[in-house]
């Protein structure tokens, strides 16, 4: 299965983002992907067995709960890319410092 660790934004910004990303595809050339799924990767830890994946959850799960909201904007470029047209890319800007150590 692949697996990626996400940060996931609110609702509000989800369906923003989705209406930003809607406004943008006026020829069809971006892979529709519904405002529930939209995402920021912070690692992509590619195709890994299910119990590693069930061993990763868990290790992210036990961070998680102690990470209070911060805010990020998209600050730059939006970039689609992917066989499927389905990447989006997008600099980010806001409290980068908090992002960062999540990451980390």
């Amino acid at each position: 299965m692949r697996v990626f660790v996400a940060v996931t934004p609110d609702p509000g910004s989800r369906r923003r983002l989705a209406a930003v990303l809607e406004g943008l595809d006026d020829r069809g050339l971006l892979r529709r992907v519904p405002a529930q799924n939209l995402h920021l990767t912070l690692a992509f830890l590619g195709e890994i067995s299910p119990t590693r994946a069930d061993s990763a959850a868990c290790a992210v799960s036990r961070i998680g709960p102690g990470i209070a909201p911060f805010r990020l904007d998209i600050s730059g470029a939006l970039l689609v890319f992917g066989s499927r047209r389905s990447i989006l890319a997008a600099a980010v800007g806001g409290d980068l410092e908090r992002l960062e150590r999540l990451r980390d």
